[in-house]
């Protein structure tokens, strides 16, 4: 483990940045909702905004949880040719909202947070901890991994980047909430 991979000053630069402007993007949406607009469902199929938020947090920290995993493990640079995408493919795709996906049972939201406030505080202290984790970390993200049900193996740093995509994700879902013809004006 002497030839440990450290991330580069461009590596660190582009996860934060993600990061930073996907919560940034996240923070302005939720702003100012009332309690009518966070539990506004068009139909029963949908979740309403606080069921995003609710998945959102519970996505972070499980996704942040698979990563912590991951650093148990010894490095591997032989299962590099596992990882199938570059890191602008795993973002995009996992931000991008063309392609339905079910969320695994362990992050569907069941009322976890008694509010939105809380899962916005559960959010951002968890976000921040990945941030700032991506800008100090000496570990090598890119010989371990995690296996994600529909993307594949992952490195952890592109792990660090679905985090990012996956807030993007639902993001564009409470905008789509908010654009609804019948979405209350307050």
């Amino acid at each position: 483990m002497g030839n440990a991979t450290v991330l580069t000053a461009v590596e660190r630069a582009y996860a934060a940045g993600k990061l930073e402007t996907t919560k940034e993007k996240l923070l302005v949406e939720l702003e100012g909702l009332t309690q009518s607009q966070l539990t506004f469902k068009p139909n029963p199929e949908n979740w309403n905004i606080s069921e995003i938020l609710e998945h959102t947090a519970l996505g972070e920290n499980g996704i942040w949880q698979a990563i912590r995993q991951g650093l148990t493990t010894d490095t591997d640079p032989s299962r590099r040719a596992e990882v199938k995408a570059t890191d602008e493919e795993v973002y995009n795709r996992t931000s991008s909202r063309n392609v339905k996906a079910t969320s695994p049972e362990v992050i569907k939201p069941v009322g976890k947070f008694p509010n939105a406030e809380a899962a916005i505080a559960f959010f951002n202290k968890r976000r921040n901890a990945t941030t700032d984790y991506v800008n100090t970390t000496e570990d090598d993200l890119r010989n371990r991994y995690w296996k994600h049900p529909s993307a594949g193996v992952l490195d952890l740093y592109q792990t660090i980047l679905f985090i990012a995509g996956h807030s993007e994700r639902h993001t564009a879902q409470i905008i789509e909430l908010k654009q609804h013809q019948a979405f209350p004006q307050q």
